[in-house]
């Protein structure tokens, strides 16, 4: 038996494949995690497939007004809200002591600052709400590790810090890739790869869109920029390499020439709960099997080649240039991955249309993260006019 049960959780994003991790966290734990509420973009079938696993009684559409029959099939009681309004309602809800934010996009943005600003602890996996409006969700955090990173790859950062979100004494955050389904593969015949081929990632199980960033290695510049804004560090503290075998999620080197790696098995569960349950350790009842020491003896790093992997270093000249560049990249990069997806653009013209639109970029700084959002939305339709197609206003 636990003899600490935590507040209620909110839970943004949960029928993703982080947010279905998280669940599967609460569901093993429900003695300590209580979700309050859940939500979702427009899936309300699988938010209610979800509702009965867990009995949670509040369940949120932001993409939709009405979820018509669902709401019959939902649990007696249940409670409604829709809207983008509805995510800040379940977070300043007095019930939520902790906001887990597991979906995509930077309609994420507000109900994080909320959040931060009511003093509520929030574990977050949203790339692009950290990249496009960092400055404004750090500024408003309260006290040490209330935001807390359920990526693997940054959570396995904060423990090598000895689970604190700063970076004095260190000399390098180096994040860890697996190298995608192309790693062994010809450089020059990456232009003919299909969707099918570019969403087999070797390693984890995730959406279209970042599998497909995985496989460019546009999300580990991504990552970068996160790491950035997590852990206060310039984009000089930063960098990342491949490592195939998938053990190691991150290492930090530190000024008086140590080194530390964060190794485990690569299952969503173990980060989120590391995240979720502290300052406590919880003991998994059937815990995750981590690599033996066997495994670990043997391990390989490698340099990100720039010719197979472009999309990296466009990410990381954006990181260093800062300003209103990752936002725009936030939207230039999800317009071009949807046009691949959709089967308008070959996988080598990503980087190639993102370059061009940033080139055309005026570098403008916003002064709040209402621009910000507006400066993701630009990048979007710079993308999207170089392919003739019509501009849309989707984003987030």
């Amino acid at each position: 038996m636990m003899d600490k049960k935590s507040g209620g959780i909110a839970l943004i994003g949960a029928t993703g494949s982080v947010g279905r991790s998280v669940v599967s966290v609460c569901e093993t734990f429900g003695e300590r995690f209580v979700l309050h509420s859940m939500a979702a973009r427009n899936n309300a079938e699988a938010l209610v497939e979800l509702q009965e696993r867990t009995g949670c009684r509040v369940l949120a559409l932001t993409g939709k007004r009405r979820s018509g029959e669902f709401e019959k099939r939902a649990a007696f009681g249940t409670r409604w809200l829709y809207g983008d309004d509805a995510l800040v309602e379940i977070v300043l809800d007095r019930e939520v002591d902790l906001v887990v934010v597991a979906s995509s996009g930077v309609s994420a943005i507000k109900p994080v600052i909320e959040a931060l600003g009511a003093g509520k602890r929030v574990c977050i996996a949203n790339k692009e709400s950290l990249i496009a409006a960092g400055k404004w969700i750090s500024g408003s955090v309260k006290y040490e590790n209330q935001l807390l990173p359920l990526d693997s790859e940054h959570n396995a950062l904060w423990q090598c810090l000895g689970k604190k979100c700063d970076c004095d004494g260190v000399a390098k955050l180096v994040l860890t890739a697996s190298g995608g389904p192309f790693l062994n593969r010809p450089a020059d015949s990456l232009a003919h790869v299909t969707v099918e081929e570019v969403l087999k990632h070797p390693v984890w199980s995730m959406g279209s869109k970042i599998t497909v960033d995985s496989a460019s290695m546009m999300n580990k510049g991504f990552e970068m920029m996160e790491a950035g804004v997590l852990f206060g560090c310039e984009p000089e503290r930063v960098s990342a390499v491949i490592h195939p075998e998938s053990h190691v999620h991150g290492i930090v080197e530190f000024f008086d020439g140590t080194r530390r790696m964060a190794a485990f098995t690569p299952d969503m569960r173990i980060p989120i709960l590391c995240a979720m349950a502290y300052p406590d350790i919880l003991h998994w009842p059937e815990s995750p099997e981590a690599p033996s020491v066997e495994e670990v003896s043997v391990m390989t790093f490698l340099e990100i080649d720039a010719t197979r992997f472009p999309c990296f270093y466009i990410a990381r000249e954006v990181f260093k240039k800062g300003g209103g560049y990752p936002a725009f990249l936030v939207g230039a990069d999800e317009a071009a991955v949807n046009l691949f997806l959709q089967g308008k653009i070959a996988y080598r013209e990503i980087p190639a249309l993102i370059e061009k639109a940033i080139e055309e970029y005026s570098g403008h700084e916003p002064s709040c993260w209402q621009e910000a959002v507006e400066i993701v939305k630009e990048g979007g339709i710079r993308v999207r006019e170089k392919t003739g197609e019509r501009a849309s206003d989707d984003e987030g």
